[in-house]
């Protein structure tokens, strides 16, 4: 008789046909008063109905028949969840997962209100111990969609968090280095896999960050064009007053210049943190150099003394200048293909091969 009055409630609620259902139940509760199972099923009709204060009303008499049933305290926790009660939620989920720790399906939605509850409250803590959570649970094959669609959000938050804040907009993240966007890049992949296409806000979200890292991985910077202007100005200069072979190297080490210096966005963006990032060798003794010429003092009779003088300075000044650029410029052509075209690890990766 209860084997039926239970088939007959189950059906209804699939059904969602809400008056058959709470028929059924009324009948389990008149029959088998002292039962578990029949206050549990109430209980869903009433969430079913979306009645959570029923539902609760009846989910904590059938735990007070079985004060250690972890299905109990898990469904308490569905529906204080539902109620907008994420504290006295989790404290249910905790303990249903506390009763049944080989629960995968508890343990995941308690790593899905934990991250929730870190998300809204910016907690790095929280945040880190539901994504563990919800791992373990989607790892052990207890992913429900609500479990998934939270891990894969979860999983691009993650793209933001290695990524550092503009100093100018606060909303808006970016990418200083390379893992930066390899990170990001594994992450969309993982969100991808988790969802099936038809949430736009997590569709949304992923493309902004595929767009964040196409335009961190698009090669923008040219050099800094002192460095270019250089070796470009002496080399025509030469070519004109009948110097080919020296012009001509000239021109090919701007050249090289410009074609080892093209650096992808995510390089760029180390300009918004200059006290962050040094400039190169050469420019940092090229600033040191002007900041010791500046020092020296200048005397003339006459006005017209001063400004021959100051233009004398600054011709010798610029020479020298042009010299440092010339003389250590293979340094930083060298260092450019080096480091912008990842030649070591490719290098060591042929070795290896």
């Amino acid at each position: 008789m209860k084997a039926q009055l239970v088939q007959d409630l189950e059906t209804a609620l699939s059904n969602q046909n809400f008056q058959q259902a709470l028929a059924a139940g009324n009948s389990l509760l008149a029959q088998f008063p002292n039962d578990m199972d029949s206050y549990i099923l109430n209980g869903d009709v009433y969430s079913g109905m979306g009645n959570w204060g029923k539902a609760v009303e009846y989910y904590e008499r059938a735990e007070s028949f079985n004060p250690g049933e972890a299905i109990v305290y898990f469904k308490l926790g569905d529906t204080y969840e539902r109620k907008g009660d994420a504290q006295t939620a989790y404290h249910h989920y905790y303990s249903a997962l506390t009763l049944s720790p080989e629960n995968y399906f508890y343990r995941g939605n308690l790593g899905r209100l934990l991250y929730e509850k870190g998300r809204e409250s910016n907690n790095f803590d929280l945040k880190k111990q539901g994504l563990e959570q919800m791992e373990m649970a989607a790892n052990a094959g207890a992913a429900d969609r609500l479990l998934k669609e939270q891990l894969a959000l979860a999983y691009l938050d993650q793209c933001a968090a290695v990524w550092r804040q503009h100093p100018e907009n606060k909303d808006e993240y970016l990418a200083t280095e390379r893992e930066h966007l390899d990170f990001a890049k594994d992450q969309i992949t993982k969100a991808r896999h988790l969802t099936d296409g038809s949430n736009q806000v997590l569709n949304n979200y992923a493309s902004s960050i595929e767009g964040h890292v196409s335009d961190g991985e698009k090669r923008k910077f040219r050099g800094y064009p002192y460095l270019l202007k250089a070796p470009a100005i002496v080399g025509a200069l030469l070519l004109v007053f009948g110097q080919t072979a020296f012009g001509i190297v000239l021109l090919l080490m701007a050249g090289m210049y410009y074609f080892s210096q093209l650096k992808p966005g995510y390089l760029v963006n180390r300009m918004f943190y200059k006290n962050d990032y040094r400039d190169p060798f050469i420019v940092r003794r090229l600033d040191a150099l002007g900041r010791e010429m500046g020092n020296i003092t200048i005397w003339a009779t006459s006005l017209s003394d001063l400004f021959m003088m100051q233009f004398l300075f600054k011709l010798v000044f610029g020479f020298i200048r042009y010299g440092m650029v010339i003389v250590m410029l293979p340094y930083e052509i060298f260092k450019g293909f080096w480091v912008n075209y990842d030649l070591q690890h490719k290098m060591v990766a042929k070795t290896a091969a």
